[in-house]
């Protein structure tokens, strides 16, 4: 290739093109967004509607049912998920990957505009929507309290002077305040009172509206002077609300004082956070897509000071969570993998090379290869994230194999007595094609990978992407800088190592010389060695089959997150009391650094945050949450669920544990029936731990039965007993007031006296068709049953998810059948359907497509090669060396008993693109020796095997050098590089000890074959030439 020589002799061209690369990818280096895991964008949008006091069956029927039934005239949708729980209903709408989001946010909103006359008229607000990516999670969670301040004052300070400053911030997405106690005034009747002085709920209900008005008066213009226009009506405090008059009775007022108190209160009675045992309010911050996570936490905390000083002095602000950090970590160890990964390859090309100034060239590449990927990652828009630096790692093994292949054969010339300037041209000439092959078919590996649908598609395109880009500077690095410096820096002849290398080239020649031996074995025992070859295919067919697989591996992110759950029927001061002792048992473990605990307003389930302290100052991840769980599982009427929070959460219901299995069926009680009895049959599944289910029917609920000829008869609609039943129960909001800083709700309720029980639900009266008074003991009767606390659709149909966790050391891919069987043998009704949902669900989808993908992988290099070559039968030879490959990876794995995840696929991919380069390596240089030389097959491949030994060894030493440190698993975000080190790691040692020897059998046979062929069509034999009888071609026949 002509090129080459321009660039040897034109070096100051070659040098300033190089330092444009180093410039450029230094600039994108700067820019590179830092993040856990490549950015993975769900197209998902939340609907949230609210009915206070309406129970979770009403919520389902009359909210849920008919939005969902609405929604199902979008285009796109792959799944609808609903939860109605008491007053609120959530509906998360999960679109096809390539479904544009804001598109499908205007089809919800214009299905949110038809269905809203369906929906019941009390509603305070229509429902609302926001877009969502599941995948995401808040990058920071801070804690802000003050023992000094009421709860309501403490809020009104983070929505003002807090929460406007951190939205506003560069990359910062929503802002949630958890445990909010926004101030609220607190009408509390006694319907006694009520009654003795014969008003109504609504009584009191029309005239706070009326009195408590805000209505635009105008202005005055008319005159010399314009006036603005206010008047009274618009009130603040509890005692102007108790002033208001009601009615008249015997010629004096009745105020609502008179049969109410009025309390200063909050919007939720019921709920909150603590942090360390003490009251406070939760800050959760979230990100914009693409944003840098590590930029914007350093952001927030360069503004937090500012905040603080406007802050009173007692108000505390303290971090909980910070998910940079385990980035930061997981990045930098990755980086210094990288740095050692390319210090740990140079060293192995010195020992085998044993010269310093050969060593030195391709230790100039690899830095230049690294750096000048970075502009690519930045070109494409890339993160700099675990992914995308395991990829830069692999390839620094990779990167500096085309540069080991040019220099070797450079290096060769120069021994040979070549000036090392004709050398760099003819040896980097000879090579080029070579090159070229294991470069492209290298990269035509990821092809399957960049049109790979799904989320793992999307998750492993910058893999791919970054591999190629890696490989592509590298190999154009290798054809111009690496011929121009070994022009100059190389010496004429043969050049002596020094002490180390001495030792070291020597054994690498008593290597070379015993390889030659047990490589004439193999050819005098080609039938031995084929029927080996054809072992290995079924050998790896079946390794695969029956190798346990994962989805992604768990990653130690130094978090435990607990859901907890108490009795369906708990009250919210019993629920709060077992999550206190709870948090004080987490609190005390010496892993723990802090704990966030959180009550939500309504049910029975909690939730905590529980950071850890730095891993080299407590135990494994796995061991605390097995302490943790033991230590919490001690506690009557509460069960808490530790979990280790993951970078990847891919959709499906909110739930305190990792992996998700949901049934549903079109009869309801068919299917509450079957819930608890799956439910108690999973958790006797060896492996699966923390079983728990969305399932909550112990609740109890109060049924008011009307006696509607009662009614009729005393002219009682039973609109108005399911009106004042609203306004007694429902947390009612009547009034708004409105203040400069914000505007806080007016709600009316009963006594909490009347609230102990159902006993006082007789004593409330409606007005009947005469004007008197009707209690509603006269029209109703009351009685106790079980009901459900949450009511979840999947697809319209009503569905039960059961939650859990794996044991350490279970395979995901075990555990379907596992469900299946449990459900088979206690029954499972024909109605009754059930499939893994969330992570569970993507793993299933993409264990379907591995063998596709391997396959694709496979036809995709064949197809390269053989336009290469032109060849439809020497393709063949050079994946003749797969299967070794596959039984490699797959036997590493086994031994270090992990699964084949999504992360091991990835390295077995790889391992398709990388053994083929040794058979490469051999293949192009026996087929130039019969092209050029005329020499028979059997010697052309010894001069191949004996002139080739050495780079092949160089570059698979490299490759496992750069897998090494990968599967040694050191560092934070280990867990996600170890897998796929192993399986790289076990793929070479096992595939480099038989390729050596299968390769050339097959070449051998397959040249036979050929040679019939051609014998067949009457072509002459090729005649070998004197220098065949180096060796005896009738020994390996």
């Amino acid at each position: 290739m002509g090129f080459v020589r321009i660039f040897v002799e034109r070096p100051v061209a070659t040098i300033l093109l190089t330092f444009a690369i180093i410039f450029g990818g230094l600039f994108g280096y700067r820019e590179l967004a830092v993040s856990a895991l490549p950015e993975v964008d769900l197209p998902t949008i939340q609907i949230e509607a609210s009915l206070p006091g309406a129970n979770p069956g009403t919520m389902a029927a009359s909210v849920a049912t008919p939005i969902e039934r609405q929604l199902s005239t979008i285009a796109g949708i792959e799944q609808v998920i609903s939860t109605s729980n008491t007053g609120s209903t959530q509906i998360t709408v999960q679109f096809a990957l390539d479904r544009d989001i804001d598109s499908a946010a205007l089809d919800v909103q214009s299905v949110l505009s038809a269905v809203t006359r369906r929906l019941p008229p009390e509603m305070p607000s229509p429902p609302s929507f926001r877009k969502i990516n599941p995948a995401d999670q808040p990058v920071l969670i801070l804690s802000v309290r003050d023992k000094t301040r009421a709860m309501n004052e403490l809020q009104t300070l983070v929505d003002t002077l807090m929460t406007p400053r951190l939205s506003t911030l560069p990359g910062a997405g929503q802002v949630f305040v958890f445990g909010d106690r926004r101030f609220a005034i607190r009408i509390q009747f006694s319907p006694q009172a009520l009654a003795a002085r014969n008003l109504t709920v609504d009584d009191v209900r029309q005239a706070v509206a009326a009195a408590n008005s805000n209505i635009a008066v105008g202005a005055i213009t008319g005159g010399p002077r314009n006036f603005t226009l206010d008047a009274s009506g618009n009130m603040e405090k509890p005692e102007e609300f108790a002033n208001i008059i009601i009615a008249t009775r015997n010629g004096l007022p009745v105020r609502v004082g008179d049969v109410a108190k009025v309390i200063s209160s909050y919007e939720r009675l019921r709920g909150g956070t603590k942090f360390n045992g003490e009251q406070a309010l939760t800050i959760a911050i979230s990100r914009q897509p693409g944003a840098n996570v590590v930029k914007l936490v350093d952001s927030v905390r360069a503004v937090l000071p500012a905040v603080q000083e406007a802050m009173p002095p007692s108000v505390i602000i303290a971090e909980i969570v910070d998910r940079s950090q385990s980035v930061r970590e997981s990045v930098f160890d990755a980086q210094v993998t990288l740095v050692g990964t390319a210090l740990l390859v140079v060293l192995v090309i010195y020992l085998v090379l044993g010269d310093g100034r050969a060593t030195a060239i391709p230790a100039v590449v690899l830095p230049v290869a690294a750096i000048g990927t970075f502009a690519g990652m930045y070109f494409f828009g890339f993160n700099l994230d675990n992914l995308s630096l395991l990829a830069l790692t692999l390839a620094t093994g990779f990167v500096v194999d085309d540069a080991i292949v040019v220099l070797e054969n450079i290096v060769r010339h120069t021994e040979d007595g070549e000036d090392p300037r004709s050398a760099a041209v003819t040896g980097a000439n000879e090579i080029a094609f070579t090159v070229l092959s294991i470069s492209v078919s290298l990269v035509a590996v990821f092809i399957p990978l960049l049109f790979m649908g799904g989320i793992i598609g999307r998750l492993f395109n910058e893999f791919a992407v970054t591999m190629t880009i890696a490989i592509g500077v590298s190999a154009v690095l290798s054809l111009t800088l690496i011929p121009m410096i070994a022009a100059r820096l190389l010496k004429p002849g043969h050049q002596e190592p020094g002490r180390v290398a001495r030792i070291t080239t020597a054994a690498f020649s008593r290597l070379t010389d015993r390889y030659l031996k047990a490589f004439d074995w193999t050819l005098q025992h080609r039938k031995v060695v084929g029927g080996l070859t054809v072992a290995s295919v079924v050998v790896a067919v079946w390794g695969f089959a029956v190798v346990p697989k994962g989805f992604f591996p768990t990653e130690d992110t130094g978090t435990i997150f607990f859901g907890t759950e108490g009795a369906p029927d708990i009250g919210f001061e019993e629920m709060q009391k077992k999550q206190d002792q709870l948090a004080k048992i987490v609190r005390e473990d010496p892993a723990v650094a802090r704990v966030n605990s959180i009550l939500g307003g309504e049910g029975n389930r909690g939730r905590m945050f529980a950071p850890l302290k730095p891993q080299d100052e407590r135990d494994s991840i796995e061991d605390v949450q097995a302490r943790l769980r033991k230590a919490t599982s001690g506690i009557p009427g509460i069960a808490a669920f530790p979990n280790v929070p993951q970078n990847l959460n891919l959709g499906g219901r909110p739930s305190p544990t990792n992996y998700q299995y949901t049934i549903s069926a079109v009869d309801k009680d068919e299917l509450y029936a079957f819930a608890p009895k799956l439910e108690q049959a999973m958790r006797g599944i060896p492996g699966l731990v923390d079983v728990n289910s969305d399932y909550q029917r112990g609740a109890r609920q109060a049924f008011v039965e009307v006696d509607r000829d009662a009614a009729a008869r005393l002219g009682v609609p039973v609109d108005a007993i399911r009106r004042v039943l609203l306004a007694a129960y429902g947390n009612q909001q009547i009034s708004r007031i409105y203040t400069d800083a914000d505007d806080y709700q007016v709600i009316m309720e009963i006594e909490p006296e009347a609230q102990l029980n159902a006993d006082m639900i007789g004593l409330l009266t409606v007005r009947g068709s005469n004007g008197s008074l009707v209690p509603l003991s006269s029209v109703t009767s009351v009685r106790i049953e079980g009901a459900p606390l949450t009511i979840a659709h999947q697809s319209q149909l009503p569905a039960v998810t059961i939650s859990f966790n794996l044991a350490p050391g279970v395979a995901l891919s075990k555990v379907k059948p596992l469900i299946d069987q449990a459900a088979a043998d206690i029954g499972q009704p024909e109605g009754v359907s059930g499939a893994l949902g969330g992570n569970a669900q993507q793993f299933e989808s993409s264990t379907k497509s591995m063998p596709i993908l391997f396959l694709a992988a496979i036809i995709v290099i064949y197809i390269v090669l053989g336009v290469l070559y032109e060849s439809f039968v020497h393709p063949i030879t050079i994946l003749s060396g797969l299967p070794a490959a596959g039984i490699g990876a797959v036997m590493f794995l086994w031994l270090f008993n992990m699964p084949l995840d999504v992360i091991g696929i990835i390295g077995v991919v790889l391992l398709i693109g990388i053994v083929k380069k040794n058979a490469i390596m051999m293949i192009d240089f026996a087929l130039a020796g019969q092209r050029e030389h005329g020499w028979t097959p059997a010697h052309a491949i010894r001069e191949a095997a004996a002139k080739r030994f050495r780079p092949i060894m160089m570059t698979t030493f490299a490759a496992m050098a750069g897998a090494a440190p990968l599967a040694l698993g050191i560092g934070a975000g280990a867990e996600l590089r170890q897998p796929l080190g192993i399986a790289v790691l076990g793929g070479l040692v096992v595939s480099q000890v038989l390729t050596l020897f299968i390769t050339p059998v097959v070449y051998l046979g397959i040249e036979s074959v050929m040679q019939w062929v051609r014998v067949r069509r009457g072509s002459a034999e090729v005649k070998e030439l004197p220098g065949g009888q180096a060796f005896r071609p009738e020994a390996a026949e």
